[in-house]
């Protein structure tokens, strides 16, 4: 099965259109009726989900940590969703994570579709001014990602980084997502 991540929200005045969304291989769309049907059909769309009483999208701030993400209204035109949360006009969904020597990068996919991979300070420091809009959050200085059935904390100490699984409890872990391929 594909991983999916909302990138933008496509809108045409107030109102949205839809989506955009990367693959492992591609960019699609879809409109806000086709994501809540992939919703319920179990995809493995992370960066949204369906409000149960509203049956509207929202964020998914506890299982992916989705804070914000770019509204794109025009050719090139992208604003956050969430204003006072962000100060940048581009942001980073995070979507793994790897090692490169003894150097721990992470794997993001930005609002303009680059694909790239940044160092934890450059992480932490687009967390800071809310330019990462989802699959990781950083706690007390650790960097939680949001993994598939667990949470994982990364403890920086002087001997290196430290993992530490199944952080949070049960009933989060039901909702949570990605990182397939982690392993220390």
């Amino acid at each position: 099965m594909c991983v999916m991540y909302i990138i933008n929200e496509l809108v045409l005045g107030n109102r949205t259109l839809g989506y955009e969304i990367a693959t492992d291989k591609e960019i699609i769309e879809m409109t806000s009726k086709q994501l809540k049907d992939a919703l319920k059909n179990v995809k493995d769309i992370r960066g949204l989900i369906i409000d149960e009483k509203s049956q509207e999208l929202i964020f998914d701030k506890e299982g992916f940590y989705t804070r914000n993400c770019m509204i794109k209204s025009h050719i090139n035109q992208l604003k956050a969703k969430v204003p006072e949360e962000s100060i940048a006009n581009i942001m980073y969904v995070v979507t793994g994570m790897h090692n490169e020597g003894s150097e721990v990068l992470f794997d993001v996919i930005s609002s303009r579709f680059a694909r790239e991979s940044i160092s934890e300070d450059k992480l932490k420091a687009l967390y800071e001014i809310g330019s990462i809009s989802g699959g990781v959050k950083i706690e007390n200085n650790k960097i939680l990602l949001a993994e598939k059935n667990k949470k994982t904390a990364l403890e920086k100490t002087n001997s290196g980084i430290n993992v530490i699984n199944n952080v949070g409890n049960t009933e989060e872990k039901k909702k949570e997502g990605i990182l397939s391929g982690f392993s220390r």
